[in-house]
């Protein structure tokens, strides 16, 4: 009735408000698009089409790491919205199989303070990380563990554990099951415990078999369960291996057709489809080779429908499978299952020949790949590909069938990469890379270079940057274009700017930029810097804004080179400042010259606020960035979004409307580029607003809390450290005027100590964060009457922007 309908308008409006949020737009449409991939069903309750990965190809590593963001973001904020009305339980079995991505957004949930509504309980098997069968789970238990009273505050981790059943517990359960007591049973309870170890899931195969074998039935002459218990001990033997009663019990307690079907269906996982098992089976039957191949399989298999029916019917009423009903609904009207129990898929892969195993799996992969429709195919992708693996060993590397199977694993490597999966996808990869052959970039050159360029982002991504270089430099070592070489070029500068090493990430994009036939200087002088300009507007004189929006497109080869201009200006941002204008007006002619592209965005909002910086042209520089925003539409230009926003609300907008309405378009921005990963830019946009905060006047209380939480937050989500160098000299100063410092003239207190700032910032050669240290010092002593030491800081400032216009950029 309306109530119902009425809850759930309420609960979808929970959902949606948190991802659209008050920018709306593309970092909703992002947000939808990641949880769509671990949450299918989220269209229909949002009533929006699932639309597929949206993310994209882009060379730049950076991209791959927003996209970990984006999914880490939109989880958390998915799971705050379901929390709004009622607590939320999560139940997470079998922790002990999950990958180093998902223990990313269990952990990412579990240290939300702004989200007390949420439980997490989790199952895993103590023996398999104790033995070092999970040494994924034994690393994050041990991490989190350490953390607890650390880094998560207000997190209660409580552990329970559930040891096997004891004696007693055991003669319970067959005392309830058999309907007796338990002075009778305790006998048999004896044997049980002894064959089982206590263990709940073999107590009840045990017992199954028993059934099965006539050894334990029911007398309906005295209506009671009956057992011979000497007879029981006697054909039952103690085994340090307790599957083996589970594979005894399919042996002899399940039909030689069924026990077929349990052992095509292993295969294709915990979970399938009546379909896709009768499909397997159907053309396992149809090939003389491969009936050869499997006589296990030919001889006993269903031969048609209705006797695969029967058989899994016999499985589900045996306990071995469960029709799974969440499952059945998606898979357009056609049943689903799954095995009841691992140990049971364990039995019944074991009863397949341990010599045909590997081969038995290829060829359902190969079955699989053959038959599914496309979007079937991407569905199941990941396991069609493992199976496909099983019989990679076999094959003969950099011929047909391998290179086709390299091709594969490259789609799935890279389907892993756009998840942030990168482990995965670095095991995806690396199959494919060995399927290629020792000749690989004379025969297949871009099939390699697709792999190995893949190769380096996923290591870069997870961390691994040795790993990284390897790949890197092979890619380097071959005869390519330049342009060919682009993807690892930027994995590598990307490297060395989070490894804050900036002379090195310059080295690196000088010499690429030199093999593309563009020359930026080393140094630069306010001389270089107003030729520069005026050549640039010379160039611009004769165009109009209507004809900079029409410009035509860029070609692919010039676009790749603006690409790596824009990531050089990320560079010298924080090297050196003084570079800065060369670059940027380098951008800005080239676009002209030879068309806009995507970057051309950043290109004309930078020469926005160089026009102010040099001649005072506030109109003229905003209608420059309002091109910019022009040029980010007409090319739909997402992941620039966030940065081309930043530039034109940070540096453009707030010359001509009040603060208070840039710093509340900057917080828009920053909301949207979390939603789109962009996580150093939304940082930046959420500093700038705080900035803007800051000297229009904010009340200081208010202003202390939001800068005190932002910092928080980055430190929360890991933020790039470049980032907090520049917002802890801001934070510490409003500390100073609010009086929590000793000494309010110098920029040490509760947040930071001056010196330790300028030798990081040092260190890292990051001469806008001096910069902004320096500026926030000369504040300080200003404002508390230190007249000497604001002026000595002063001409120390006008020292290091006396090259260029780091001052107008702060």
């Amino acid at each position: 009735g309306g109530s119902t309908w009425g809850n759930f308008r309420r609960a979808q409006g929970a959902v949606e408000e948190p991802l659209v949020g008050e920018g709306g737009g593309g970092g909703a449409d992002d947000a939808f698009s990641t949880l769509s991939q671990i949450v299918p069903n989220l269209g229909k309750l949002l009533g929006r089409p699932n639309r597929g990965d949206q993310t994209g190809n882009s060379a730049s590593s950076g991209h791959h790491h927003g996209s970990k963001t984006r999914l880490l973001h939109a989880t958390r904020q998915f799971v705050r919205a379901v929390c709004a009305e009622v607590p939320l339980v999560i139940f997470l079995d079998d922790l002990q199989w999950a990958d180093a991505a998902s223990f990313d957004v269990l952990e990412n949930l579990l240290t939300d303070n702004e989200n007390p509504g949420l439980l997490v309980v989790g199952s895993y098997r103590s023996n398999e990380v104790e033995d070092g069968s999970a040494p994924v789970l034994s690393e994050w238990l041990e991490k989190t563990r350490q953390q607890e009273r650390t880094s998560m505050p207000g997190i209660q981790i409580v552990s329970i554990e559930l040891g096997n059943f004891s004696l007693n517990s055991v003669n319970d359960f067959i005392a309830d099951l058999l309907t007796s007591t338990a002075a009778m049973t305790h006998g048999l309870a004896e044997i049980v415990h002894k064959r089982t170890y206590g263990n709940v899931f073999f107590v009840m195969q045990f017992l199954k078999q028993l059934h099965s074998n006539g050894s334990l039935h029911y007398c309906l002459g005295t209506l009671r369960w009956k057992w011979n218990q000497e007879a029981i001990e006697a054909n039952t033997c103690i085994t340090d291996n307790v599957l083996d009663v589970t594979i005894d019990n399919l042996k002899n307690g399940v039909d030689a057709c069924a026990r077929t079907t349990l052992q095509v269906a292993v295969c294709l996982g915990s979970t399938f489809d009546l379909r896709t098992l009768s499909l397997v089976i159907e053309s396992l039957g149809s090939c003389d080779e491969k009936k050869s191949c499997f006589p296990f399989i030919a001889e006993n298999m269903p031969r048609d429908e209705v006797a695969l029916v029967l058989s899994v019917d016999s499985c589900t009423g045996q306990g071995l499978l469960e029709k799974d009903v969440r499952d059945s609904a998606t898979a357009g009207g056609m049943c689903s299952y799954r095995f009841s129990h691992d140990q049971i898929m364990a039995a019944a892969f074991s009863l397949v020949p341990e010599n045909k195993r590997n081969e038995l799996q290829h060829c359902v992969g190969q079955i699989l790949l053959d038959n599914l429709t496309g979007t079937e195919l991407e569905r199941d992708l990941f396991d069609v590909v493992g199976l496909l693996n099983e019989g990679a060993h076999a094959m003969k590397t950099g011929e047909g069938q391998a290179l086709k199977l390299a091709e594969i694993n490259l789609r799935a490597g890279k389907k892993a990469l756009v998840s942030s999966a990168f482990e995965s996808a670095i095991k995806y990869l690396t199959v494919a890379k060995d399927l290629l052959g020792p000749d690989c970039w004379t025969s297949h050159r871009n099939l390699s270079l697709n792999i190995f360029n893949a190769l380096a982002t996923c290591e870069h991504c997870n961390g691994n940057n040795a790993a990284m270089e390897v790949y890197a430099d092979e890619v380097l070592r071959q005869d390519i274009a330049v342009e060919d070489k682009i993807h690892v070029y930027c994995s590598k500068i990307q490297t060395k700017l989070f490894q804050h090493k900036m002379p090195e990430a310059a080295s690196i994009s000088r010499q690429v930029l030199e093999q593309l036939g563009v020359f930026i200087p080393q140094k630069s002088s306010k001389r270089a810097t107003i030729q520069s300009f005026l050549k640039t507007k010379l160039l611009l004189r004769r165009r109009t804004m209507k004809d900079l929006k029409n410009l035509p497109a860029m070609d692919e080869k010039k676009t790749i080179v603006m690409q790596f201009i824009e990531k050089y200006t990320e560079v010298i941002y924080f090297l050196d400042p003084a570079l800065f204008p060369l670059v940027a007006l380098k951008m800005v002619r080239w676009s002209v010259r030879y068309g806009v592209c995507k970057y051309s965005c950043i290109a004309f909002a930078l020469y926005g606020l160089i026009l102010i910086a040099i001649t005072g042209d506030i109109r003229a520089g905003d209608e420059f960035g309002e091109l910019a925003m022009s040029l980010l539409k007409r090319f739909g230009a997402k992941d620039l979004e966030a940065r081309t926003s930043l530039l034109c609300g940070r540096f453009l907008s707030h010359w001509i409307e009040p603060a208070h309405l840039v710093a509340k378009k900057l917080l828009q921005t920053y909301r949207a580029s979390m939603q789109c990963g962009e996580i150093h830019w939304a940082m930046m946009a959420a500093r700038g607003s705080s900035v803007l905060a800051l000297f229009g006047g904010k009340a200081l209380p208010l202003l202390n809390v939001e800068v005190g939480d932002l910092v928080q937050h980055m430190m929360e989500i890991g933020s790039n450290e470049k980032v907090l160098l520049y917002l802890h000299p801001q934070f510490q100063f409003v500390r100073n005027l609010m009086g929590f410092s000793e000494n309010p003239q110098v920029l040490t207190g509760d947040v930071i100590r001056e010196e330790d700032v300028l030798r990081k910032c040092k260190e890292s050669g990051n001469l806008g964060a001096i910069s902004v240290l320096k500026s926030y010092q000369m504040f300080a002593a200003f404002y508390f009457g230190n007249f000497e030491r604001a002026s000595r800081l002063t001409k120390e400032l006008s020292t290091i922007d006396s090259n260029g216009m780091e001052s107008v950029l702060v």
